[in-house]
């Protein structure tokens, strides 16, 4: 047994708030989920965590072994173009680290940090496998001008492959840096229109508050929620950041907006989340009030069946052509009312 000691509360079984790391394979919105594979990843070869390549581990007389990290992201403000597949398929603001791997950054994920087994492997950072959770620590992760150190970073031992015809077209590889993390800097600034993110490490500053609208930002255990205006109804959502292309909702909140908003069409679908396909019908809306924006033939997607995430999304995805913020200092969600030139 081997326990985790985090200054910054890391919760080793976040599954109560939806993660997905690299996993949201992008092409799974342009072709149909038959191809995608959820994929066990070979766990041998993997470098063990010992006392010699992790400092903070610690071994009890009773044999309990221990580790203690301190995970901060420090820096200066740095922008970063967003991944062109990642973005352009599934609405993921996912860069790249100054080593060239896929970072994705995920608001909606409660713990420091992910990532995948395979690059874990080839990384060789000290891994462990088994209780109370698989994890890997990293020294330091390089983005620019800004650092993540001390990382414990949940490993998964399974892989979205997309296949065509049975060779494998896109595998799911990389980081994924969660809440505890992207909060520490002062805010996070997605500029939707021009597909870049802005790591921001002073006070956010809109420079024409009258194309701005904000709402209060609160955070609870380690998720960040916003209640937005929709058709009029205030509906609570968490504020994620890799929530994927659409507006993500429970049968509850469809209830409440449903009677507001003139259906275009209806289909069912599926998106990937940690542990596998969640069905959801799909609506198409002729007309979304949200605050003072007007969104038409919007897609919302209404989960269906066993539910394997909990909670009703806002991804970036619904704010395409608008900038938004996450403002930590100021405890706001910002979103640029009048849409920028991409």
């Amino acid at each position: 047994m081997l326990f985790i000691h985090n200054e910054t509360r890391f919760n080793p079984h976040p599954m109560s708030h939806p993660i997905r790391p690299i996993h949201l394979l992008p092409l799974l919105v342009l072709l149909t989920s038959c191809g995608l594979h959820h994929v066990p990843l070979d766990p041998a070869n993997l470098t063990p965590m010992t006392s010699a390549n992790t400092p903070s581990l610690t071994r009890a007389a009773d044999g309990t072994r221990s580790a203690q990290f301190r995970p901060t992201l420090t820096g200066r403000t740095a922008t970063f173009p967003y991944n062109s597949l990642y973005w352009t398929f599934a609405r993921l603001p996912v860069i790249e680290s100054d080593a060239g791997d896929l970072v994705l950054l995920d608001t909606g994920m409660d713990a420091p940090a992910h990532i995948t087994l395979d690059l874990a492997r080839d990384l060789k950072l000290p891994s462990h496998l088994g209780q109370p959770f698989d994890f890997a620590r990293a020294d330091s992760l390089d983005l620019q001008t800004v650092t993540a150190r001390d990382l414990p970073a949940t490993i998964d031992r399974h892989q979205w492959v997309y296949q065509l015809f049975g060779l494998p077209l896109h595998r799911s590889r990389g980081w994924t840096l969660g809440l505890p993390l992207l909060r520490q800097t002062r805010y996070l600034s997605f500029d939707n229109p021009r597909k870049r993110v802005t790591l921001g490490f002073e006070n956010f500053e809109p420079a024409n508050p009258a194309d701005w609208t904000s709402y209060p930002l609160t955070i609870h255990n380690n998720a960040p929620f916003v209640e937005l205006p929709l058709a009029g109804q205030t509906i609570k959502l968490l504020a994620d950041s890799a929530g994927g292309p659409h507006l993500i909702l429970n049968p509850a909140q469809w209830e409440l907006l449903k009677p507001h908003v003139e259906i275009r069409s209806h289909t069912t679908s599926s998106y990937p989340t940690w542990t596998g396909l969640q069905p959801v019908d799909v609506y198409t809306l002729r007309h979304l009030p949200l605050g003072p924006l007007h969104l038409y033939d919007e897609p919302v997607w209404v989960r269906k069946g066993e539910s394997l995430e909990s909670l009703p999304l806002l991804g970036l995805g619904l704010l395409e052509h608008h900038t938004t913020v996450y403002d930590f200092s100021a405890h706001l969600l910002w979103i640029r009312t009048v849409p920028a030139r991409p």
